[in-house]
């Protein structure tokens, strides 16, 4: 046997261990930035003198420019290698948090912001490219279910430790706690790329004319404008003033991009693939399945505040039921995903929503603290299986030289639906309401009118995942 043939598979095991390490370095801080500095707004509004609504930006701007930009990174993780795409999302993200730092006023922290979420745009939109090509295909979800577990335990940390750093240092060190990590997740990185300079000559050239600036234009006002349209009808009602804007802006700019996709000699996004029946089928499992979870994560805590008369901060430790369910089951569901196949993990999630949500319904007016507790681990477990086995198969239904677009897809659903589910749900509990109502028998009220919309949803999604899944031909 020669020298070489043990060392290679060694070289391959330890790349992928460094690999690994520096995705979950960098996704840890995504989860992390979603929800540690909302703890901070009110300090933040205090120390610069400013307005809830210009404190609140600094949550709108991050989510927004990490929806906007996912496709088009996702298609530039596709030309370029998808490794020097995370770097630079790394390297973004770094920037973004140490401006937050360096800051003198609230402006310059929104700028911050914004830098940060076009840095968490290009580490979402190049992860799952990363995955398809340079881990073990037989491991995708086993290594999603690590990635997404990692992220929960970020966004269950953040608001107690902002909430800790604010209060015992500064508010600087909500931002500067990035840093380190950014620069732990950038050093594998580095190794890696250097170590692939080789093949770098073997890549193709990357020409302007395999570029779409047209519709990656196109594609950031329509991403942009649809999870604020969202947002803002949760929040105000679709009557207010800038939702038919918002609207209108989504409708000419989705009219024009499928225009410019259909002529473009390189279209960001291939027209043909989206058709694809499978592919909307998984979409539509994906966007279901968020819906869900932000309408579970909006009305528990009206029910367990106003109906089980729960102080906020203990109705906070409550919802972790579900968050903690969520994010230690997505390992398990991401093996099980790779031994029995998306489908009947997805089927088991369905069926626990569907099961969880028909018990709320009926029981409500029965639901004390334990069972309350309990429901929401199981809404929990199921979202963990329905997220992480249709993050798998949406991924695998991937063309060759089109993972960073299916990446940047997958995870543009989460904001965009996720909004679309708090302007339902924020529908359904109040039109369940009425103002003569004493606030436990309204809340009581209106949260079985949303969880008689989520046996609607869950019912929905199960006939979905039954019929899915039944041509295995390659994509177009």
């Amino acid at each position: 046997m020669p020298a070489g043939t043990d060392r290679q598979p060694a070289a391959v095991t330890r790349r992928h261990a460094l690999l690994t390490f520096s995705l979950i370095s960098a996704l840890f801080i995504i989860g992390l930035d979603a929800g540690v500095v909302n703890v901070i707004l009110p300090e933040l509004q205090t120390v610069f003198n400013t307005t809830v609504s210009r404190a609140m930006l600094l949550a709108t701007v991050y989510l927004t420019a990490m929806a906007a930009f996912q496709l088009v990174f996702g298609r530039l993780a596709d030309l370029f290698n998808p490794l020097s795409i995370f770097l630079a999302g790394v390297a973004c993200f770094f920037a973004g948090s140490l401006g937050c730092v360096l800051s003198q006023s609230i402006d310059q922290i929104v700028v911050g912001r914004a830098i940060q979420g076009l840095g968490a745009a290009m580490l979402s939109a190049s992860f799952g490219a990363i995955v398809l090509r340079l881990m073990p295909r037989e491991k995708t979800g086993r290594i999603i279910g690590l990635m997404t577990m990692v992220m929960s335990l970020g966004s269950i940390i953040g608001p107690p430790l902002g909430g800790f750093l604010a209060e015992h240092l500064s508010w600087h060190w909500v931002f500067a706690i990035n840093l380190p990590i950014c620069v732990v997740a950038a050093i594998p990185l580095i190794i890696i790329l250097r170590s692939q300079q080789a093949d770098a000559e073997s890549r193709p050239a990357i020409t302007l004319a395999r570029l779409d600036p047209a519709g990656a234009l196109l594609s950031v006002l329509l991403f942009a404008s649809l999870p604020l349209c969202f947002s803002q009808a949760a929040r105000d009602g679709w009557s207010s003033g800038p939702v038919p804007i918002l609207l209108a802006i989504f409708v000419v700019s989705a009219t024009l991009f499928i225009l410019q996709e259909q002529r473009a000699r390189c279209p960001l996004l291939r027209l043909t693939v989206i058709s694809d029946r499978r592919v909307q089928q998984v979409v539509l499992i994906k966007a279901l399945t968020f819906i869900a979870i932000n309408g579970v994560m909006l009305v528990f805590p009206f029910f367990l505040v106003k109906r089980l008369g729960l102080p906020v901060s203990g109705a906070g430790v409550m919802m972790l039921a579900c968050a903690v369910s969520m994010a230690l089951l997505t390992p398990l569901s991401g093996r099980l995903t790779d031994r029995i196949g998306s489908k009947r993990v997805l089927l088991v999630g369905g069926l626990v929503l569907l099961a969880t949500s028909i018990l709320s319904v009926l029981a409500g007016p029965l639901f004390g603290r334990a069972l309350t507790f309990l429901s929401l681990a199981a809404f929990g477990a199921a979202f963990a299986w329905l997220t992480i086995a249709g993050t798998v198969q949406l991924l695998k239904l991937a063309p060759p030289g089109e993972e960073g677009v299916f990446s940047g897809l997958n995870s543009l659903l989460m904001p965009v639906a996720g909004s679309l589910g708090l302007a339902i749900f924020s529908y359904l509990y109040a039109a369940g309401t009425t103002p003569a109502q004493n606030p436990a028998d309204a809340s009581l009220v209106g949260f079985r009118a949303s969880m008689a919309g989520l046996v609607v949803f869950a019912g929905f999604l199960l006939v979905l995942i039954q019929l899915s899944f039944t041509d295995k031909k390659p994509l177009p």
